[in-house]
């Protein structure tokens, strides 16, 4: 290869060439498919390529070929040569060249075995075994097993006394065989979620955006578990009308059907402000100030849009309420005089609504969990769930984005 691009670049000098470089690309894949215990694919490539380009009077040239012999060296060199020519002729500003490039150098990536040395036979070896294990798992009636392996070269060399070499090797046998691992479990996952003493665990989503119900769905979810509603009022200058709402809620109650569905209720300002609906507000400490039933309670017509909303879309599936931030009894008090409030008014306007919701708290405030607790039968009256991940990550100083040490 070296003496092959030894010639490229004396031709380039030899006729005048200010600068010349030539690059070399050899890629070759193999890939290999097993489907349902039998081998149903073998693909082999080898591809070659080479490009050479030249600084003549100041102008570039640069040609290239797929055909990598001393005829075909000759003849794109002596193309890039003339392309120079024809461009300095209309050239304005002339090209020049910074410090000399005269690197030298060789890369091959750090593997154990070449996968390309490995017989065929081994290949087909391991993935016969794992397209059987496939298909032991209950339920599965196709399995596939594929392996791709890509070695790519690459050779560099100029006129300057540079030349490098690189060898690549990517295989996708991880890849492959986690994504064989993840529709495996995608499948298992419809199966009831069962302890082996028997107990039924009901494993829900969390979803943010009425659109990825689906996933929550595809994925074997029982639920939604929590409907983040803030992010319908983010990215506008305005809040959303009742219908606006109510068509996002119902879509997502209709398509779980008979699952449970809790809907958060408006959770703005701390860590999701609204600067676009609240005008110069600004809070040094956001996440502790006017922010989840806080805001809704000062802001109550925005509150009641949103009540109203979910109760109409409750009368299409099983819904629930989940109240934020909660930090007192009477804030609970407050929100349930609240929904009554505006559940007499859709009734007197004839609209079809459910009045039988069950309604649940966040706590997030560790000192209100003393407060619950000391009035717990009171409680217990007018609360049907009390939510509390989120005081475990106040007590325990751990995130949801990062696992903990």
């Amino acid at each position: 290869m070296k003496s092959l691009i030894s010639k490229g670049l004396d031709l380039a000098k030899t006729r005048g060439a200010q600068y010349a470089d030539i690059r070399v690309v050899e890629n070759q894949t193999e890939s290999i498919t097993v489907k349902n215990g039998m081998v149903e694919g073998l693909d082999f490539t080898d591809t070659i390529g080479f490009g050479v380009r030249v600084l003549v009077d100041g102008a570039w040239g640069f040609a290239s070929s797929r055909e990598l012999t001393p005829e075909e060296i000759d003849k794109v060199t002596a193309t890039a040569f003339e392309i120079a020519k024809a461009s300095a002729r209309v050239a304005g500003e002339k090209v020049d060249l910074g410090p000399p490039a005269t690197s030298q150098g060789t890369y091959v990536t750090p593997v154990e075995i070449d996968p390309f040395t490995i017989p065929l036979e081994d290949k087909l070896e391991i993935l016969l075994a794992a397209d059987k294990e496939a298909g032991k798992v209950k339920g599965i009636r196709t399995h596939e097993a594929i392996m791709t392996l890509i070695k790519e070269k690459k050779w560099f060399a100029n006129t300057e006394g540079a030349f490098t070499e690189q060898t690549i090797i990517e295989y996708s046998e991880r890849q492959v065989k986690y994504e064989g691992y993840k529709a495996v479990i995608t499948r298992a996952s419809r199966f009831p979620a069962v302890t082996t003493d028997g107990f039924h665990l009901q494993v829900m989503g969390n979803i943010e955006l009425p659109e990825e119900v689906v996933t929550v769905i595809d994925n074997g979810g029982e639920g939604i578990g929590l409907y983040r509603t803030e992010f319908q009022y983010l990215s506008r200058t305005d809040f959303p009308t009742e219908d606006e709402l109510f068509d996002k809620y119902k879509d997502v109650v209709e398509v779980m059907a008979s699952k449970t569905v809790t809907i958060r209720t408006l959770d703005i300002n701390g860590d999701k402000a609204v600067a676009a609906i609240s005008p110069g507000y600004e809070e040094k400490n956001p996440a502790l100030g006017l922010r989840a039933i806080r805001y809704c309670l000062k802001k109550r017509d925005v509150f009641k849009t949103q009540l109203r909303a979910i109760l109409r879309a409750a009368c299409f599936g099983n819904v629930r309420i989940l109240i934020p931030m909660i930090s007192s009894c009477d804030e609970i008090r407050i929100t349930k005089e609240i929904l009554e409030e505006v559940s007499n008014a859709l009734e007197k306007e004839g609209m079809d609504f459910n009045r039988d919701i069950k309604i649940g708290i966040m706590v997030e405030v560790p000192g209100v969990l003393q407060k619950v607790n000391d009035k717990l039968d009171d409680v217990g009256k007018i609360l049907d769930s009390v939510q509390k991940n989120v005081l475990i990550r106040a007590n325990l100083p751990v995130r949801n984005a990062k696992p903990s040490h």
